[in-house]
């Protein structure tokens, strides 16, 4: 028994024990251990962000790997770092002790994430649950977001906006009939943008007409396109340019350009009813 734990005597060279920083008196376990030790210490994947720190390291590896295998005979040895291990306290005097990749590797790892590595605790778990309430909530705002934009409207969604625009509608008309201009501008414009209520243009110019004559601007210049274009109205453009002369005289910028280029026309139609005028020497309609 004795015979087998000790290493033959052939290998025992001390300068292999000296690169192992181990005496010749040193038991096979003590050797692998030390052995593993230089290998983390020396490996060549510690120094990648210092080439030459790591060529020298090559080198080292090269020696320590010629020592133990010299001292261990036959035998071949899989270093493999195991997730989760701890790594020997090393020399802080070592180049490598505080580099990024040599922190991450093998002095300080990060715990957050540790569950992938077959740690787990409190603080792997709250972090793995944070990355899925981000990636759940990431999920759930790109689906509705697209339902927003993409997707048919929502029934209950869509009935209480109509429900909310008849009631608009309820109380405009009945501020419109008790006279107040606001309200019968907005009804106008309900009528002719068929917002509520069916598209309707001779009803919207009706409402523009009672609000042209209390008097508002708007109104008036609406309704001054609406006689120009028939738009709902029989083309009269006498009395477009009479309504645009009066919302120009409050101000109205665009009145006042409509009026202007109307008065520009090479041949303005001079009639109340919008009539080109009749050829000389025949009868007017």
């Amino acid at each position: 028994m004795a015979a087998v734990a000790l290493l033959r005597m052939s290998d025992r060279d001390p300068r292999h024990f000296a690169t192992l920083g181990l005496g010749t008196d040193a038991s096979p376990e003590l050797i692998k251990r030390a052995y593993l030790a230089l290998v983390k210490r020396w490996h060549p994947d510690r120094f990648a962000n210092d080439p030459e720190q790591q060529k020298i390291a090559g080198e080292m590896m090269r020696t320590i790997n010629v020592a133990y295998e010299a001292l261990r005979g036959e035998a071949q040895v899989q270093v493999a770092f195991r997730h989760g291990s701890t790594a020997p306290e090393y020399d802080s005097a070592d180049p490598a002790h505080d580099t990024a990749r040599g922190a991450y590797a093998y002095r300080v790892r990060p715990s957050a994430f540790a569950l992938w590595r077959g740690q787990m605790n409190w603080v792997s778990w709250c972090g793995s649950l944070a990355l899925v309430i981000i990636a759940a909530a990431s999920t759930w705002f790109a689906a509705d977001t697209l339902a927003y934009h993409y997707g048919p409207p929502y029934t209950a969604d869509f009935l209480r906006h109509e429900a909310k625009l008849q009631s608009v509608l309820a109380r405009t008309r009945r501020a419109a009939e008790a006279g107040e201009v606001w309200a019968i501008v907005n009804m106008g414009w309900f009528h002719f943008n068929g917002r509520a209520v069916p598209v309707s243009k001779a009803e919207a110019a009706k409402w523009f007409a009672l609000a042209g004559h209390a008097g508002d601007a708007g109104a008036q210049a609406q309704l001054g396109l609406m006689l120009a274009h028939g738009d709902g109205v029989p083309v009269n453009l006498a009395e477009a340019e009479r309504w645009w002369e009066l919302a120009a005289a409050q101000g109205h910028r665009d009145a006042a350009r409509h009026r202007d280029e109307f008065r520009r026309r090479p041949n303005p139609l001079p009639d109340s009813l919008g009539q080109p005028p009749a050829p000389q020497g025949a009868p007017r309609p």
